[in-house]
């Protein structure tokens, strides 16, 4: 019998988001295949998955990656983690966001795996100066790059267009689920009434553009009068942005 192709994915953390959330739709559906066997591991195994019902069987602890700021013993810390991860004998690594695309693929072949794919799920935030070795020696020693649209390709290119034929380009997956609850009980919890909605779903963190929305949402309450204007709705976890968006939605007496 053939032995299973083993995948290990690496997260950030265990806090669910899109990367993280993503990681697990593709988990389960390789595990559903009889070619793979997928692993989820994370450089900081805490997170708010761990008090949920989220199905954690494919997740594996290991000891944390720590972040150093002196150079030297943060490729001591690439080094040792890529060892750590070989006791998992992954055949296959896919590194999810920018801090653990860095970290195992800087030295991805101690971990006896035979490829490695750099996710890149975002336009390029987080992508330091061209003068970070740490960054560009992880960034050109991977194998491929997976880019879950054509702007994180184009970042990808942008940063080396050497490596364009190494991008795949796959758009992020989704789960369709019966809904919970009806229209009119979202309206009713949310005060709506007969007012139309938008909603952005995205953590409040630095990586999203939440203060676009705002603003073109204060511009739009000056281009409609005297229609209603449409209630934005901000779903997400609070997070470093929280503050400075309440702020803004106050200072444009949009709350």
């Amino acid at each position: 019998m053939r032995r299973k192709i083993r995948v290990l994915i690496v997260l950030d953390n265990l806090n669910l988001g899109g990367a993280e959330r993503q990681a697990f739709i593709l988990s389960n559906h390789l595990n559903k295949q009889n070619d793979f066997e997928v692993f989820i591991t994370a450089l900081l195994p805490e997170g708010n998955l761990l008090n949920s019902n989220f199905d954690l069987s494919s997740f594996i602890k290991v000891q944390p990656f720590y972040d150093y700021p002196n150079l030297i013993l943060k490729i001591f810390e690439m080094v040792r983690f890529s060892i750590r991860l070989r006791k998992l004998k992954p055949d296959v690594i896919i590194t999810y966001t920018i801090r653990p695309n860095v970290a195992v693929n800087f030295a991805w072949q101690l971990t006896g795996a035979k490829c490695i794919f750099w996710n890149q799920r975002d336009e390029g935030f987080g992508f330091s100066n061209k003068r970070d070795i740490l960054f560009n020696w992880a960034f050109t020693n991977t194998s491929f790059y997976i880019a879950n649209s054509s702007s994180a390709r184009n970042a990808i290119i942008l940063r080396s267009p050497k490596v364009e034929s190494k991008i795949h380009v796959i758009t992020n997956g989704s789960v369709p689920q019966q809904p919970r609850y009806t229209n009119q009980y979202w309206k009713d919890q949310l005060r709506l009434d007969d007012r139309p909605a938008c909603m952005m779903i995205a953590n409040l963190t630095k990586r999203k553009d939440h203060e676009t929305v705002i603003r073109s949402w204060n511009y739009l309450k000056y281009c409609i009068k005297p229609l209603i204007l449409p209630v934005l709705i901000l779903v997400g976890e609070k997070s470093d942005t929280f503050e400075n968006l309440f702020k803004m939605i106050h200072e444009f007496e949009l709350d």
